[in-house]
């Protein structure tokens, strides 16, 4: 907050960690966007520094540079790369102090009610495709909350996201229906999307006649 004196009403600061599989063999990395509530999910190879470091820095190349500003991230070894991992994606990266997780509450909020939607303990999370490690999350960002005014996390940070933003994003959405696999959506605009495309993304958002979508940040 030192650095940022916005930093409880400025989107783009993000808090991070990791849930981990089945005999602490596998990880998944989890995000946060604080003012959204918009839960990331990523599934590197393994959960060393070298691992976390490899997967952040190939996500932070498909997001838009400087659309988020900070990472907070649990004490955790598997973060000791935390330089490179700045550096290289010009990120402030932060630490909340040691024995309290208050400091990064609505992730380790967030990491429940993953756990809880199927992200499990007993898990090994290699060997789960990263399709289902995303979908976890995408159920909880379509999930309208009281927080922000019954409005979804999704919805919240497409509002802070601009077209020139959304312009150099590949938007994957995958539509399932009963009995039905409708095939992957891509998106890729060079000079801002059309009405259609916007319309497209809005009416996945909204879910609207869809009993299952996907949309991946």
């Amino acid at each position: 907050e030192k650095d940022y004196s916005q930093f409880s009403n400025e989107f783009g600061h993000l808090e991070g960690d990791t849930i981990v599989g089945l005999k602490h063999k596998s990880a998944v990395i989890t995000l946060v966007e604080r003012l959204s509530k918009v839960i990331i999910t990523l599934e590197p190879c393994g959960r060393q520094a070298i691992d976390i470091e490899k997967k952040l820095n190939q996500w932070f190349e498909s997001v838009p540079k400087n659309l988020f500003k900070s990472i907070t991230f649990d004490c955790g070894k598997e973060f000791s790369n935390w330089k490179q991992i700045s550096n290289v994606n010009d990120i402030a990266i932060y630490f909340a102090d040691p024995g309290t997780p208050s400091q990064r509450g609505l992730n380790e909020n967030s990491n429940g009610l993953l756990r809880r939607d199927g992200l499990l303990k007993s898990m090994d999370f290699n060997s789960v495709d990263e399709f289902f490690i995303q979908s976890v999350a995408s159920k909880r960002n379509n999930i309208p909350r009281k927080s922000l005014d019954y409005r979804t996390p999704l919805e919240v940070f497409l509002s802070y996201v601009s077209i020139d933003d959304l312009s150099n994003l590949i938007w994957q959405l995958r539509i399932c229906k009963k009995n039905n696999r409708i095939p992957v959506v891509e998106i890729k605009a060079t000079g801002g999307y059309t009405k259609e495309q916007l319309q497209l993304i809005k009416t996945i958002s909204d879910g609207i006649g869809m009993t299952e979508k996907t949309i991946f940040i």
